[in-house]
């Protein structure tokens, strides 16, 4: 008798567990396109642009040409890690590559994935902190950005022990400060059956750049990707994507995090941006998971067989912890596919992607 309960009980947590990975794989779900104005695929960047950042001058810094994790040679020479650069102010002039100095710095093996920038208003300086996925295992990389020249200079790379598996994103509080997501901590054969179990295996890393130390300071999230801050950098909010929710939570004195409250938003959410003016947030949306999952599989990462829609939520902010309002901003699986990330500036939107077009809009229904 013992047994068969015990056989029950395993079954139903499994039934359970696989209930919940079928609603996060979104077989369910159906979305149709739709645009807030007059949108176009920006040339000079079709390989990726799986984050952006955008400065208070409307300069928009962008990662690109994300390469597989786990064998970032083995895609053709011909998709580059780099970081580009769009002007909001001029649209027109698309994107350029950004040079990157730093003799320590290896580009052959660049592989930018989560990127955040950091403005020093005082002394005027901009820092780009990145994470990177070479060969040899992921760290983060530190930059200046000179708006003059839009030369990057390498500063500084730190690895770290505790960066076990696969890093995502990060955020940066100051030019020293980061916050990083680790979607879990394990990696090789033991991640797919970890999903299927919907193990919570994430973490939220604090890292302190100049004393090059890294401690956990959140555990318990299913798959957490996108994470920012708000404009005061008092709050951070957390992409909790195997839950479909967002995370707000309190960052104290010590950079410890304290849960404040969930957004629960039904999809897959991948990157976060803040909009410094008025505190909402934009949200690049997986919006059918199991679409994405894939496409990333096929060839060279891409599967010209699946189309998976790219999506953008805007949450408006009454503060830093009072959502108000959710409105639907974006869908599209024409001009743009597996969307990643989405930045306001002013009366414009870019949508990234992890490895296919970037759309510029303009913003004429929001």
């Amino acid at each position: 008798m013992l047994m068969k309960l015990t056989i029950v009980a395993v079954l139903g947590i499994l039934a359970s567990r696989l209930a919940l990975l079928v609603r996060l794989l979104g077989f369910h779900k159906h979305v149709y396109n739709h645009r807030p104005g007059p949108c176009r695929v920006v040339p000079g960047i079709g390989e990726g642009s799986e984050d952006i950042q955008t400065l208070s001058d409307g300069l928009a810094i962008i990662s690109g040409g994300l390469k597989s994790f786990d064998d970032p040679y083995g895609i053709p020479d011909n998709i580059n890690g780099s970081i580009y650069l769009f002007d909001f102010k001029n649209p027109e002039a698309n994107v350029k590559e950004l040079t990157i100095k730093g003799d320590a710095f290896n580009k052959r093996s660049f592989n930018p994935h989560g990127i955040s920038a950091y403005e020093d208003h005082k002394s005027g300086r901009v820092y780009l902190f990145v994470v990177n996925h070479p060969p040899g295992g992921d760290q983060i990389e530190k930059f200046t950005f000179d708006r003059k020249s839009t030369i990057l200079t390498h500063v500084k790379t730190i690895k770290h022990e505790a960066f076990t598996a696969m890093l995502n994103d990060i955020v940066a509080i100051d030019e020293t400060h980061l916050y990083a997501t680790m979607p879990v901590y394990v990696k090789g054969k033991i991640v797919i059956p970890s999903m299927f179990l919907y193990l919570r295996l994430g973490l939220v890393l604090h890292i302190n750049m100049d004393e090059e130390t890294v401690e956990t300071v959140g555990s318990g999230y299913m798959m957490p990707n996108g994470i920012n801050a708000s404009p005061d950098k008092r709050h951070i909010y957390l992409s909790n994507m195997g839950d479909r929710n967002i995370v707000i939570l309190e960052r104290n004195s010590d950079f410890s995090l304290t849960e404040v409250k969930t957004i629960e938003l039904y999809s897959a959410i991948d990157n976060i941006d803040v909009d410094s003016s008025t505190g909402d947030l934009w949200l690049g949306d997986i919006a059918i998971f199991h679409k994405a999952m894939a496409y990333i599989s096929g060839p060279n990462n891409k599967d010209p067989g699946v189309k998976p829609p790219a999506r953008v939520l805007q949450v408006k902010m009454s503060g830093n912890t009072e959502p108000k309002d959710i409105t639907d901003v974006f869908v599209d699986d024409e001009l743009i596919l597996t969307g990643s990330v989405a930045n306001r500036y002013k009366n414009a939107m870019l949508v990234g992607s992890v490895n296919h077009n970037m759309v510029y809009c303009q913003l004429q229904t929001i």
